[in-house]
């Protein structure tokens, strides 16, 4: 009798972790406007599988930007008219491979039906499978960018549908350009002054 009712208790924990998990729906065209993602200059929208965007989030309102984590998959960006908004359906396909992407986002393991938690929108370019990969390789010239961070009550059972990201702001990637090396501008100095005493 007890192995029953200990097994019955592992299986219950299961489902709760399996299908207690709070949700968002990080479909950035129902916020509007403000929510487009831009390219390094803020005037080319992001389009196609060039670029990833992802959910990152931290359990409970008001969490710094470190202690954020990845949540989902990252996603490509949708193309003509809807240039600047996050692929919803299909796959993305960049380094990662063809991946499959949903609207619904796991954002939290609760099982509280309304958990709040800090989430923020990441992109970067598509030829770094994780923004950390591109993070990484920012100062030779890699593009990044984040939204502002917002609190959102993520939908857990019986809280019905996962809710839109309100408050999220679009933005425009970040490139840092390498300044030449001290070499390159040795040479290019010496070569001026050699031109110039040549005349």
């Amino acid at each position: 009798m007890i192995k029953k009712i200990l097994l019955s208790v592992a299986v219950l924990g299961l489902a709760v972790t399996t299908y207690g998990q709070g949700q968002v729906n990080f479909n950035t065209l129902n916020l509007g406007t403000t929510a487009y993602v831009y390219d390094v200059g803020g005037s080319t929208l992001l389009a196609g599988t060039g670029f990833y965007a992802q959910l990152f989030a931290a359990d409970g309102a008001g969490q710094t930007e470190g202690s954020l984590t990845a949540k989902g998959s990252p996603v490509n960006f949708r193309t003509s008219a809807n240039a600047g908004y996050v692929q919803t359906s299909g796959t993305s396909v960049g380094a990662a491979g063809s991946i499959p992407v949903a609207s619904a986002v796991t954002v939290t393991a609760s099982a509280a039906s309304s958990t709040t938690v800090t989430v923020q929108m990441r992109a970067w370019q598509s030829t770094f499978a994780t923004y950390d990969a591109a993070l990484a390789q920012f100062s030779s010239g890699a593009k990044i960018g984040k939204s502002n961070l917002i609190n959102v009550s993520a939908a857990g059972p019986g809280g019905g549908a996962a809710p839109d990201l309100v408050g999220l702001q679009g933005f425009a990637l970040t490139q840092n350009v390498p300044e030449p090396s001290a070499i390159a501008l040795g040479v290019m100095g010496i070569s001026a002054l050699l031109i110039r005493r040549r005349k």
